[in-house]
């Protein structure tokens, strides 16, 4: 079989691929960061935020090199996170509880990420993108929650894409409001 060179059966090839692709992104996301946007520097001291003063999203009001530097970061702690959304819960038995299993196993995944930044010198423990990470966890599961329920993967495909979209922007004006409180 040219599509299974190695003979196994069609539901373990899935298998094998789904874990691939977690495996793969998981990598991705490891390497940028530990090592992308310029952390090869190591910080002199441990660094860690546990206080939450706002979440670090938001619609710029005026642009500025700088400033859409640093909201294209932001928007990226989300972006960045979702497809977890689908990759996580893709590799975890069907359930009822699946969003909790999947959300629990990211939480926790992250906030050994985030330890292990501290902990290597290469970043900082921080609350607020533990927070940011997870919006986006649950923007791509919602989105591949609904996708799924069309028929044609080409269609699925563009509805996640489509919905991932309009929930960023949903999520984006939501912290903006949810940040008033914090002023």
């Amino acid at each position: 079989d040219v599509d299974n060179p190695l003979g196994a059966s069609p539901d373990t090839a899935l298998i094998v691929r789904k874990r691939v692709l977690l495996a793969g992104y998981l990598i991705v996301i490891l390497y940028f960061m530990f090592f992308g946007f310029g952390r090869i520097e190591r910080f002199d001291s441990y660094q860690f935020s546990l206080v939450l003063n706002g979440i670090p999203l938001w619609l710029p009001k005026h642009f500025s090199m700088d400033l859409l530097k640093i909201w294209f970061f932001a928007l990226g702690n989300v972006v960045a996170f979702i497809p977890f959304g689908v990759l996580i819960p893709a590799n975890l038995p069907a359930s009822k509880k699946l969003f909790w299993k999947s959300a629990i196993l990211f939480v926790a995944g992250i906030v050994f990420l985030e330890l292990l930044q501290m902990a290597s010198l290469l970043g900082s423990f921080d609350i607020a993108d533990i927070i940011v990470n997870t919006l986006g966890f649950c923007i791509g599961y919602g989105s591949w929650k609904i996708a799924k329920t069309q028929d044609k993967r080409p269609v699925q495909a563009v509805l996640f894409c489509v919905l991932s979209i309009i929930f960023v922007l949903l999520a984006v004006i939501g912290v903006e409001a949810v940040n008033s409180f914090f002023k």
